[in-house]
């Protein structure tokens, strides 16, 4: 959906923005970010009441197509909700959120990627001082987070966090406060604790691995020096290592002791109060792709949903009988894919919560994440490509019409066929490496949802904006699902998903 002038008019006529009542109130000042003072220009004592649909017809007209989406998950990352066709950059938090109160004596401090949060929400946000999240709603940054709690992230950030109230901006009254809390010098560990409870990168697990680090209990008690000489084992993965350590409340370069009596935190368990994680929990394991031999195994223990299976330890399945090395790997790759893992623990209120959820629902799910992935990879978000493979997708790889050649596209850039073939695979390789996990999940439930309806599924069905698609955005889709799967495809005249002849 590539906007002009006339078809943003148009989504105006048809939109609405809502701001909450207690957001409305909220300034925009010199301090925030240069999207908000953008918006709303110099005039002082504007707040978020003063944003409308003429000022950002204004913005967009005045910026570019990937500044303009930034600004609307800028503004629902705040808080906003908008109705329509851009209802998807809408805010996610309930009508009365928890919002992160920011004394103002530390609203100068900087934020710190990696210790602070992660690098890439911090370069995604824009963010660079605490007060920029003054007054957003905890649901819209735990969206980032999904194993942390309330109380974890306030603490991480040494902030507070307050009920949404219509005078928030006004006059704060702090709901708890969370002072911050040091780091203890030792901590108790279960020594068996395998490494695969991270659920590390694949990178990162074999540098690990290679190195004889085999449990968590290992990995704790290295230093950060020590695994900078871990071979093939770069800066990118030891931030990964550090932050998923940190999610269990460890650290590298610990003392690990009890290690045969000790005791660890439960895996934390994703947030169940977004939708999509609710519905990868109840997914039915026959909705799932396995081989005969690992469904059988899990037929024998009973095990009928998603929920069930991640509440398995790997230690349960190595000790298990009827089921061998491959079949354990299978599982763990699915589970990984979901964006789960092994050994999840639930409370009541939480099991009650997944077993009463809607299965239907993650059809909408899987609509709304390819439609709108490629609507934005239309207008922007190819910035981890070179300019030469972007023209390669667009004028070769996602051609609607007149395909662009091999022989055409090296004799244009004084290069062999074979140099743009290896650049085009590498972009391919690129752009599913980008969206692995959230592809994997979508394109497995259309698969088990063509093989439900025997082989042919119809687009109305699965809910979404199907049908509204333009036809470099349907090409898109198709591309993506070329990336994931040979089996099935899109037949877009007759409005149906079908397994390839």
């Amino acid at each position: 959906m590539i906007l002009s002038d006339l078809n943003i008019t148009m989504i105006a006529s048809e939109s609405n923005i809502l701001i909450p009542p207690w957001l409305q109130s909220r300034p925009i000042g010199p301090s925030d970010l240069m999207e908000l003072q953008t918006l709303l220009g110099p005039q002082p004592g504007l707040t978020f009441r003063d944003i409308g649909w003429n000022k950002l017809i204004q913005y967009f007209q005045n910026t570019s197509g990937v500044q303009f989406y930034r600004l609307l998950r800028l503004l629902g990352f705040y808080g906003v909700q908008f109705s329509g066709k851009l209802s998807s950059y809408g805010s996610i938090a309930p009508e009365h959120p928890l919002l992160f109160s920011i004394p103002e004596q530390d609203r100068a401090r900087p934020l710190q990627a990696s210790s602070d949060l992660p690098l890439a929400i911090v370069e995604s946000l824009g963010m660079k001082y605490l007060g920029q999240l003054h007054g957003v709603p905890f649901e819209n940054l735990a969206q980032f987070l999904p194993t942390i709690s309330p109380k974890e992230l306030a603490a991480k950030l040494r902030v507070e966090l307050t009920a949404a109230h219509d005078h928030f901006f006004r006059a704060v009254t702090s709901v708890f406060s969370l002072p911050p809390a040091p780091l203890p010098q030792t901590q108790i560990v279960e020594g068996d604790d395998p490494l695969d409870l991270l659920n590390l990168s694949e990178r990162s697990w074999n540098g690990l691995i290679a190195a004889k680090i085999r449990s968590i209990s290992e990995l704790v008690q290295k230093t950060e020096d020590d695994l900078m000489q871990v071979r093939n084992l770069g800066r990118k993965s030891i931030l990964e290592i550090q932050e998923k350590l940190e999610r269990r409340g460890l650290r590298l370069g610990m003392q690990s002791t009890s290690l045969e009596t000790g005791i660890t935190a439960e895996p934390a368990s994703s947030d169940l109060s977004q939708p999509e994680v609710l519905a990868r929990l109840s997914t039915p394991i026959h909705d799932l792709f396995l081989s005969v031999r690992s469904r059988n195994f899990l037929a024998e223990r009973g095990v009928q949903h998603m929920w069930e299976l991640v509440q398995l330890t790997l230690r349960e399945l190595e000790r298990a009988r009827n089921i061998g090395s491959k079949s354990i790997e299978e599982l763990k790759t699915i589970v990984a894919q979901m964006g789960l893992q092994l050994g999840m623990r639930f409370t009541e209120t939480q099991l009650k919560a997944i077993q009463s959820y809607r299965p239907e629902s993650v059809a909408k799910v899987t609509s709304d994440w390819f439609c709108m992935t490629a609507q934005t990879l239309t207008h922007h978000s190819l910035d981890f490509l070179s300019d030469f493979q972007k023209k390669i997708l667009w004028e070769r790889t996602w051609a609607i019409r007149k395909k662009r050649t091999l022989e055409s596209l090296a004799q244009e850039h004084g290069m062999t066929r074979e140099r743009v073939r290896q650049l085009e695979r590498q972009a391919l390789e690129q752009l599913h490496q980008k969206f692995r996990q959230e592809l994997g999940q979508a394109t497995m439930h259309l698969q088990s949802q063509v093989e439900r309806r025997g082989g042919v599924l119809e687009l109305p069905e699965l809910r979404g904006a199907w049908i509204e698609l333009e036809a470099i955005e349907q090409r898109i889709i198709e591309g993506l699902l070329e990336l994931q799967t040979g089996s099935i495809e899109i037949n877009w005249d007759q409005s149906q998903i079908c397994w390839k002849a």
